[in-house]
């Protein structure tokens, strides 16, 4: 947004979080749509996901295991899981006459982010800035 700063936090998740998203997409698992905004300059702003999102990317990158396994090394099964998984977003669309602004932005993530993995305090109050 234009405060400056990405509503996302930086990369928090522990291990345990990490391989619980592999195993949740291997197991077909139900997992949260990424919330994104398409500017009208054609960027991707992600509201609520990056954990989701960089995880699964690391992983294809063979950036840790899961059950001792780098993503390259899993058994094809697996592998097949991981590769037809299909991102689910919700996604608003900024228009030329209409950009959406920081405060309708910062609404939606507070309304997204009440519950999971606690916003450290010192974020939430940058977002008030």
């Amino acid at each position: 947004p234009s405060k400056g700063m990405n509503l996302q936090r930086d990369f928090i998740w522990t291990n345990l979080q990490k391989e619980s998203l592999i195993e949740s997409i291997i197991l077909k698992r139900f997992i949260p749509p990424l919330s994104v905004i398409l500017t009208v300059d054609d960027v991707y702003q992600i509201i609520d996901g990056k954990q989701r999102l960089s995880t699964l990317i690391n992983y294809l990158e063979d950036g840790f295991t899961y059950c001792g396994y780098f993503y390259n090394e899993l058994p094809q099964q697996y592998k097949n899981e991981i590769n037809k998984f299909f991102i689910t977003s919700h996604m608003l669309f900024e228009d030329y006459g209409r950009k959406i602004p920081d405060k309708v932005k910062i609404e939606w993530f507070k309304w997204i982010n009440f519950s999971g993995t606690i916003q450290d305090e010192e974020h939430m109050n940058r977002l008030e800035m």
